[in-house]
């Protein structure tokens, strides 16, 4: 049975999908994040190499953006140049990054527990003699 927790992460991921295709900012990024939850289910073992490379990604990402934001006077709505409808001051700048790294940590520690790892290991064998 899936781990209940890769469900809510699977969850998530189609949440956000959802969430961009409404507001047409990443519709690329939309897409990828629904082929992932359908390798997920898939128990594809690429699945869970593409949700370790994509956590440590976002990881790098979030500890370089403080230091970007610091160095120049726009927020990340300028920076990842959302709509005007989604634009939000500097002082919200805070509250992103917290939460883009309470996701983040929540996706390496899902990446790296055993049971997630027992869900992707397939026990296929084509041998029809056994």
């Amino acid at each position: 049975m899936m781990p209940k927790r890769l469900i809510v992460l699977i969850f998530v991921y189609i949440m956000l999908a959802i969430a961009l295709f409404i507001t047409q900012t990443g519709v690329i990024a939309g897409v990828l994040l629904i082929v992932l939850s359908i390798a997920m289910i898939g128990k594809q073992k690429a699945a869970l190499n593409m949700l370790r490379a994509f956590s440590i990604l976002q990881g790098l990402t979030l500890s370089v953006l403080p230091f970007v934001l610091s160095q120049q006077l726009e927020s990340i709505s300028q920076l990842l140049q959302l709509p005007s409808d989604l634009m939000f001051s500097k002082n919200w700048d805070f509250a992103f990054i917290s939460i883009a790294s309470a996701l983040c940590a929540i996706q390496i520690w899902l990446g790296f527990n055993k049971k997630v790892i027992s869900w992707f290991s397939i026990d296929n064998n084509m041998n029809i003699m056994k």
